[in-house]
């Protein structure tokens, strides 16, 4: 993806969380480099959105780091009443893809080796055989 499809990407995305929309099907099929930097693009544009309006919900994201320090997201959240002292209505927004939510796969570590590996099939369908997604991506 070039640098203008991540942040029109993340502007599309930006809006639907602070809807309260989850997005997982979305960012799912982006591989997960790119996820992590359309994810920091979201947080980008939804403290400009806030920025304006601080009742916008606030959008949340949880990062690792594999191995190889590649980043992952990990977790999305908004709170729909960021300006709330309790009860701040925290709504998931994001989980990861099925890859990485096996039951087996009980570390980060494994998780984001199973993202990572899943990835490599969204990016050649044609060179690479899932479980989770049809040839053609």
């Amino acid at each position: 993806m070039t640098d203008d499809q991540i942040k029109q990407t993340a502007r599309e995305l930006t809006n639907e969380v602070e809807q309260g929309h989850n997005v997982s099907k979305e960012l799912n099929q982006i591989p997960f480099d790119e996820r992590a930097k359309i994810a920091h693009q979201m947080e980008a544009d939804n403290r400009d959105d806030r920025a304006s309006n601080n009742s916008i919900p606030k959008l949340e994201v949880k990062y690792e780091k594999d191995a190889g320090s590649q980043e992952h997201v990990m977790d999305m959240q908004v709170q729909m009443d960021p300006n709330a002292w309790i009860f701040k209505n925290t709504q998931d927004v994001y989980d990861l893809p099925a890859a990485a939510r096996q039951p087996l796969l009980f570390t980060d570590g494994l998780k984001m080796a199973a993202d990572s590996r899943d990835s490599e099939v969204l990016r050649d369908p044609d060179d690479y055989t899932s479980q989770f997604h049809s040839g053609g991506g």
